[in-house]
């Protein structure tokens, strides 16, 4: 605490007064500087600006919003977002490099794609009426299982088709009855 009633205007060693603005030099706040829980939310009356980098050890707990208007890295081998519902927000695109576990449903609003190849080569969607599969890259789209292959319609279950690996049996269906068998 200050209890003087006049601050001259210079350097003071760590800090530099100009009027009612004090400015701590650079590098001379460290660990060494600053006893175990010395600066809280009880005596920071403002947002704290860092410009440069912020690099924290341990376990940190943020009780509000963490604003980031740059690059935001995480070295560590895990992310972990602990909050009273857990969900996480990213705007923008989240690049992942290994494998990726989902333990729930990943949901896709109408009209948002489920990409796949370099390129998009394949598009999984809903367009709010209608749901596609569609192969946009170059060879076949390949519908493979060492077990039989049912097309059905979702509702009551009616076979439409069922195409059978490993002999050259093709039964097609309508109004849920064989009309077509190939021999």
């Amino acid at each position: 605490n200050v209890t003087s009633t006049a601050v001259t205007n210079g350097d003071k060693g760590d800090i530099t007064v100009s009027g009612s603005t004090w400015t701590i030099d650079n590098n001379a706040v460290n660990t060494a500087k600053i006893a175990n829980d010395a600066v809280d939310g009880n005596k920071l009356a403002n947002n704290i600006d860092i410009a440069g980098t912020l690099d924290v050890t341990g376990a940190t707990t943020l009780d509000s919003t963490l604003g980031v208007a740059s690059d935001f890295s995480v070295n560590t081998n895990k992310f972990t977002v602990a909050g009273s519902d857990g969900d996480t927000t990213i705007a923008g695109t989240l690049g992942v490099t290994g494998a990726t576990t989902f333990d729930s449903n990943a949901t896709f609003n109408d009209n948002k794609k489920l990409l796949a190849g370099q390129h998009g080569d394949i598009e999984i969607y809903h367009d709010g009426s209608h749901s596609y599969i569609k192969g946009l890259g170059t060879g076949n789209l390949r519908f493979t299982s060492d077990a039989d292959i049912y097309v059905q319609k979702n509702t009551g279950g009616t076979t439409l088709g069922v195409f059978k690996p490993g002999t050259t049996t093709v039964d097609l269906y309508a109004g849920g009855t064989k009309r077509f068998e190939t021999t």
